[in-house]
């Protein structure tokens, strides 16, 4: 018994340590995927999140002195796998203060548990869009943009660079969408935009993960649109210029534009809404979009295109192919 004391004592003084850590930090589930078809944007974004986090610790000491902790627990960007690892993680230390878990998908799975649980489910630039009315979503919390947002800003961009929104009357623009939630969410301010500009939609969808898409190239190339927007993620998005241009009949040349929240055409948008007295320093910023190169399949370096790094492309979520009838449209 004598010795027994001081070992009990000793664990109880050791739980009273960690509790007093744990209360001193705040936890975040990484709800990650850095394996499999979309591992390309998961593992980029996720190790600059970690990085990110790893930086507040080591150079601020934390928030207001409070340090940041978090596990990972691999996903593969899978809706199941994302709702256990948010089960496994959401009571881990001091509890979940928050969940990112960059998948529409995960997203709609994970609303009614986390609003339930009372824990912030944050979505940047991604998720379920009518979310953004925090009445009804109380702890789903979109911010900058949202899907809607992003996709008006891209027919804004399409109609800056035709002349004026007029110009889009007319006009057909391809949908070509990633088979998820991801990918189906803007099909509905797609329609509502075509309805008030005149411009026809075609919706056409890539089952997952995107790696096969010869046949929807074969129905673009049919309805010869002015303007192809590719909706992708992962491995869909470097197949999609491959897919294209192997298709018989088809252009080879193409410009590649990236159209995602942070990427030139938005911030066009952007700027046009905070600054609308700039005209002439959006014209400018337009002019250099022209001047990206357009990119041949014989091209030596898989790498540049006017400064724009195709390898990359994996790792953006929205392009936008200008084919040859939409620069002739635009003289």
């Amino acid at each position: 018994m004598k010795f027994l004391k001081p070992a009990l004592l000793g664990l109880l003084l050791a739980g009273i340590t960690s509790v007093a850590l744990a209360q001193n930090e705040q936890f975040i589930p990484m709800l990650s995927y850095r394996v499999g078809p979309y591992a390309a944007g998961g593992s980029g974004i996720f190790g600059g999140y970690i990085d990110y986090l790893n930086l507040i610790n080591l150079r601020d000491g934390g928030i207001n002195g409070v340090k940041l902790a978090w596990e990972e627990c691999e996903t593969e960007y899978n809706n199941a796998r994302g709702v256990e690892c948010y089960e496994r993680l959401k009571k881990k230390s001091t509890g979940a203060t928050l969940v990112m878990p960059l998948s529409t998908g995960i997203t709609y799975a994970l609303i009614e548990k986390a609003t339930a649980d009372k824990i912030p489910l944050v979505t940047i630039g991604y998720g379920r869009t009518d979310a953004s009315d925090g009445r009804v979503f109380p702890y789903v919390f979109p911010l900058i943009t949202n899907y809607w947002s992003q996709n008006t800003a891209k027919i804004k961009f399409i109609g800056m660079k035709e002349g004026g929104m007029d110009k889009l009357k007319g006009k057909k623009i391809v949908n070509l969408y990633h088979d998820s939630a991801y990918g189906k969410e803007t099909i509905p301010i797609y329609e509502l935009l075509a309805q008030k500009y005149g411009f026809t939609v075609q919706q056409v969808e890539v089952p997952h993960p995107g790696n096969e898409q010869q046949s929807q190239w074969l129905t673009i190339r049919r309805a010869k649109p002015d303007y192809v927007v590719l909706r992708g993620w992962g491995v869909m998005n470097p197949v999609a210029p491959a897919d294209r241009q192997r298709i018989p009949g088809g252009d080879r040349r193409m410009a590649l534009l990236p159209l995602i929240t942070f990427d030139a055409a938005f911030d066009l948008v952007l700027g046009l809404a905070l600054f609308p007295g700039q005209f002439d320093a959006i014209d400018a910023a337009v002019a250099d979009v022209d001047e990206i190169e357009i990119v041949d399949e014989a091209a030596e370096e898989p790498g540049a295109a006017g400064g724009v790094r195709t390898d990359s492309v994996a790792l953006q979520g929205e392009i936008l192919f200008i084919g040859e009838r939409g620069r002739r449209g635009r003289g």
